[in-house]
């Protein structure tokens, strides 16, 4: 998701003026990103981060969590061409996602030029997957309302839009739902 701002940021850098911190906060988040997972791909680097980094701030017990899980990320690693499939696949679905946010906005007669949901969404996105709350929701909406206010929208119409998303993200959802519900684990464990 970063990738795909970080794309679009250079692409429209040129075109139109962005706020600094927007580019920012993406490039920040694009270079954190990538140096968690070189550490976490590199076993040299998770002895160095062991040593200085986890053992100077965390907690023994901590400790353990971060790295037991760095080495599970380290075993469950894809494969390269699954790897490959699923990022082409989560970056094809991100842009019907900006597009979705593009389209209501354009229904409701707000006009934003397509660059600020391409550059908001992906964040938006983000936040959302962030396990606070129920499937994102109430955290999709204020991340929304916050990051298309900094770039631009005014409050009330980016309330429209992120809140005219949850009916477009149940009604696209009832399809997989009424599969999941067909699926022959969900009919054994009812049986």
């Amino acid at each position: 998701m970063l990738i795909f701002s970080f794309v679009f940021l250079i692409i429209y850098h040129n075109i139109v003026y962005l706020p600094s911190y927007i580019e920012n906060m993406v490039i920040f988040s694009l270079f954190g990103l990538f140096v968690l997972i070189l550490i976490a791909k590199s076993p040299k680097l998770v002895a160095v981060s062991n040593s200085i980094v986890i053992k100077s701030f965390l907690s023994a017990d901590n400790r353990q969590r971060v790295t037991s899980s760095i080495s599970e990320f380290q075993k469950n690693t894809p494969k390269t061409v699954v790897f490959l499939i699923m990022f082409l696949m989560s970056f094809f679905l991100l842009l019907i996602e900006t597009a979705v946010f593009w389209l209501i906005a354009l229904s409701l007669d707000i006009i934003y030029p397509f660059y600020v949901f391409v550059i908001a969404v992906p964040i938006i996105t983000i936040i959302a997957a962030l396990p606070i709350s129920f499937g994102g929701l109430i955290m999709r909406e204020a991340a929304g309302i916050v990051i298309l206010e900094m770039m631009g929208v005014a409050v009330a119409e980016a309330s429209l839009i992120v809140i005219l998303f949850i009916p477009v993200l149940i009604i696209s959802s009832i399809p997989g739902f009424y599969l999941y519900l067909k699926s022959d684990k969900v009919m054994k464990s009812i049986k």
